[in-house]
C-alpha cells in the first residue's frame, strides 16, 4: 500500500511517496486524487544519492475536496470513478481491487426500475457453443446432444445460425451418401445433407489432419424432414414450442452410428438464438 513520505497541503499536486501506486486513481483520507505522472526513485552514479519517489496528482476528482495530508497518509488504489453510466441505464461502479470484470449489461430499450430491468421489449440475439467429444459425433445417429437447454416455461427458443467446426486427428467413416446432420427441437431447424455437395463428409472426413474443418448452416430456410420450405414452418402450437431444448443429431440411414475418428477429435457447435416470449 503506497503512503505519503511527506505531508501535503490543499494546492501540492507533485507529492513524495514510499511507493509508486498502482491504480489511476487513489483516495487519501476523504480526498479522490488521479495519478496523472509518476516519477520512480533514480540513484546518481556519482553520488550515490536517490531522489525520492513522486507522483503528480490532480487533486479533489470525483466531486471530492482537496484538503491537507499527514505524512504517512495511506493512498488506497482505486480503479475507476464510481457512478459513470452505462449503455441502457447502467450504473457501473468499478471501484474494486482489482477491478470487477463487468459480466452483464442491460441492453438498450429495457426499462430500469431501481435495481431490476423489465426485458420484456428487449429481444437479444445470444450465442452458446457447446464442444461434442469423439464419442459423441460417432454416436449422432443414435444419441442426440443438446445444444440449447430448455428455456423455461411459455418461452421458446428459435436458432438463427449455426457454425459447426470440426478438428479431427481422423476422418470419420461409414458415413451414408444420404447422411445429414441436424438442430431440431419443436421441428427440424437445421440441415447439413450429404446429397448435397457431400455436406457432412466434408465436415467429418475432410481429409486434412492438419487443418480444421468447417461448416456454416443459416437458418434463414426452414426444413422439414429434409425439404427446404422458403417460407419456414407453420402450425406449430405454443404447447409444442414451449420449454423445448434443441438438439443436435444424425440421420446415417441405415449404417447407423459413424465410425472410424480419433479420441482427440472434437467437434465445436456455436449456435446464434433469440428466445421468444409465448405467454
Amino acid at each position: 500500500m503506497t503512503q505519503l513520505a511527506a505531508s501535503v497541503n490543499s494546492t501540492v499536486e507533485l507529492w513524495t511517496v514510499d511507493t509508486l501506486p498502482v491504480a489511476p486513481y487513489a483516495t487519501v483520507d476523504s480526498e479522490t486524487v488521479e495519478i496523472s505522472a509518476k516519477f520512480p526513485s533514480q540513484i546518481f552514479s556519482l553520488t550515490g544519492q536517490a531522489t525520492p519517489t513522486k507522483v503528480r496528482v490532480h487533486r479533489g476528482v470525483g466531486g471530492t475536496t482537496a484538503a491537507s495530508h499527514t505524512n504517512g497518509a495511506t493512498l488506497t488504489p482505486v480503479y475507476g470513478l464510481g457512478g459513470g453510466t452505462g449503455g441502457g441505464g447502467v450504473i457501473v461502479d468499478n471501484q474494486d481491487d482489482p477491478p470487477a470484470e463487468v459480466t452483464t449489461l442491460i441492453a438498450p430499450g429495457a426499462v430500469i426500475v431501481g435495481d431490476e430491468a423489465d426485458m420484456s421489449d428487449v429481444v437479444a440475439v445470444r450465442k452458446i457453443v457447446t464442444t461434442l467429444t469423439d464419442a459423441q459425433i460417432k454416436t449422432l445417429p443414435t444419441t442426440a446432444v443438446v445444444v440449447i437447454p430448455a428455456p423455461g416455461a411459455n418461452v421458446a427458443v428459435v436458432p438463427l445460425f449455426c457454425h459447426l467446426r470440426c478438428a479431427a486427428v481422423a476422418d470419420y467413416t461409414n458415413i451414408d451418401p444420404t447422411s445429414s446432420i441436424s438442430l431440431n427441437s419443436f421441428d427440424v431447424l437445421a440441415l447439413l445433407t450429404n446429397d448435397l455437395q457431400n455436406a457432412v463428409t466434408g465436415l467429418l472426413a475432410p481429409g486434412d489432419a492438419d487443418d480444421a474443418a468447417n461448416a456454416f448452416i443459416s437458418l434463414t430456410q426452414l426444413v422439414n424432414e429434409g425439404t427446404i420450405r422458403l417460407n419456414g414452418i407453420s402450425s406449430i402450437y405454443d404447447s409444442d414450442a414451449s420449454n423445448e431444448a434443441v438438439t443436435m443429431g444424425a440421420d446415417n440411414a441405415a449404417l447407423g452410428n459413424f465410425t472410424g475418428g480419433n479420441a482427440a477429435n472434437e467437434l465445436t457447435v456455436t449456435v446464434l438464438y433469440v428466445v421468444l416470449d409465448l405467454s
